[in-house]
């Protein structure tokens, strides 16, 4: 009996930390659109202002950024040497794990990068940004909303396979 009553325990505990694990993901992707903000804030400002090529800013914002970001940048600095801005940010974007729609959209700005002058470059950060400020806010709301909910899913659930 005592070894029935300790599995359903662990089962109801393990049901939920399913629960937190997908608000951890939920927060982690939600840290990764803010750090890709504040990176194209700054490497909008750099088009703009410095008129550097892109190799040395992704180069720049591996050094500056966080560190879903960091990796993310170094690839496509590295990656700069053997293939365009715009395949080389692809590269890098797709080692993030974001949610297909802000991958897509941060994709989209690959197309540009390189491939047009800088105030339609810096045009095109800013209509990304803008975006990923509209899906920081999604996240956050979601993240207030559910984040109780996701673990007592989990609870829930891990209960009802107990009884």
């Amino acid at each position: 009996m005592i070894m029935k009553l300790i599995g359903g325990m662990l089962l109801v505990l393990c049901g939920g930390m399913l629960g937190y694990e997908k608000l951890k993901e939920i927060k982690r992707q939600l840290a990764v659109i803010e750090g890709m903000d504040d990176c194209l804030a700054r490497m909008e400002c750099e088009i703009a202002l410095c008129e550097r090529p892109l190799p040395e800013i992704f180069e720049n914002l591996s050094k500056r950024s966080i560190c879903h970001c960091r990796n993310a940048f170094s690839l496509m600095s590295k990656s700069c040497d053997e293939v365009n801005a715009g395949e080389a940010w692809g590269r890098g974007i797709k080692t993030l794990g974001l949610e297909e729609e802000t991958e897509n959209a941060l994709l989209s700005l690959g197309e540009v990068l390189g491939a047009m002058n800088g105030e339609r470059q810096s045009a095109e950060i800013e209509k990304t940004r803008s975006m990923l400020r509209l899906k920081i806010q999604r996240e956050k709301k979601r993240i207030e909303e559910k984040g109780k909910t996701y673990p007592m899913l989990g609870f829930c659930f891990a209960g009802i396979i107990m009884i």
